[in-house]
């Protein structure tokens, strides 16, 4: 009967891409233990079923790529998560970036950290020997906050398992130490996800359009900011009337390529240009083409400011 029920069971669960009642358990005797419970009640939440499919299909796939680990924080650039779903890297960020808004994951884009929020309700240790098998891969995570945050989230499961029996907290204790250090301030460059062509690739400078104006003109400059910003910045795909007026004054006044060139590259040294930083008021925000020729509060134009670095990461 136990035979028939393996069978059963392992012939259900096949090629199934959640887990079924008694699965999990089936699974692990059959030697395949990478599985994650995702519970039903996510569909009655009041976020989840109001975002983009793109947003649902990342969230999935943050939480089954072979890239993470048992516990829910782990090591990833957006670029290998990308080029892991097949898809282009701009789609991929604009989905991540609706997820990291909500906020179904976080994520540290200098130390390359995705630490997904409340992973440990649905997928706990199962035991204090599974714990306990955690903490080689835990201790290979760069320090940094998300993994501090990490570390008290699980100390705080350890802590209430304790009241039932003191194996978990004996073990967290052991197997985890103390929390990782905070990691010494250093210089954001070598940080920075950069998801432009490096230097010396062989990317073309161009001074002229296709349709032989030089430079300074409002389709190289618009060529400009397509090829040189990160790819979450989005592309400008249309020179209406009112955006060429506008991007004509500022060639005027700003008319050297050099000038322009050092703007938008300064982009992928600001998180909160990128749209990876929310504060309130700007959930949404991301240096676009248009926010770039238009004047702050100050009344000193964005451009200037982003040239200046004044949104560098650790300024």
């Amino acid at each position: 009967m136990y035979v028939f029920c393996v069978r059963f069971f392992s012939f259900l669960g096949r090629g199934l891409p959640f887990p079924i009642a008694g699965a999990p358990i089936i699974w692990g005797l059959l030697g395949v233990s990478r599985y994650r419970n995702i519970h039903c009640l996510i569909w009655n939440d009041d976020k989840f079923p109001f975002v983009s499919d793109d947003c649902q299909l990342v969230f999935f796939h943050l939480l089954t790529t072979p890239l993470s680990t048992p516990f829910g924080l782990y090591k990833a650039s957006i670029e290998a998560l990308a080029k892991e779903k097949r898809w282009p890297v701009k789609r991929y960020l604009k989905a991540f970036r609706e997820a990291f808004g909500k906020p179904f994951v976080k994520y540290d884009e200098r130390h390359l950290v995705v630490f997904i929020p409340h992973f440990l309700k649905y997928n706990p240790p199962n035991n204090p020997n599974v714990l306990k098998s955690w903490a080689p891969t835990y201790r290979e995570i760069p320090d940094c906050d998300l993994k501090a945050e990490f570390y008290q989230e699980l100390r705080s499961f350890a802590e209430k398992e304790a009241k039932i029996g003191k194996a978990f907290r004996e073990v967290f204790t052991k197997a985890f130490g103390e929390p990782c250090r905070k990691p010494p301030a250093t210089d954001t460059d070598s940080y920075i996800l950069d998801l432009k062509e490096e230097e010396g690739s062989g990317e073309k400078r161009v001074d002229k359009s296709d349709n032989g104006v030089d430079w300074p003109s409002v389709e190289l400059l618009v060529e400009l900011y397509n090829s040189v910003t990160p790819e979450e910045c989005p592309e400008v795909e249309l020179i209406s009337p009112k955006r060429r007026e506008k991007a004509n004054r500022y060639l005027m006044v700003f008319p050297k390529r050099e000038f322009w060139e050092r703007v938008f590259s300064e982009i992928a040294h600001s998180t909160f240009l990128r749209g990876f930083t929310r504060s309130k008021g700007h959930e949404h925000f991301i240096a676009s083409f248009d926010w770039l020729l238009t004047k702050g509060q100050d009344g000193t134009e964005n451009c200037v400011k982003v040239w200046e670095g004044n949104y560098r990461d650790g300024k």
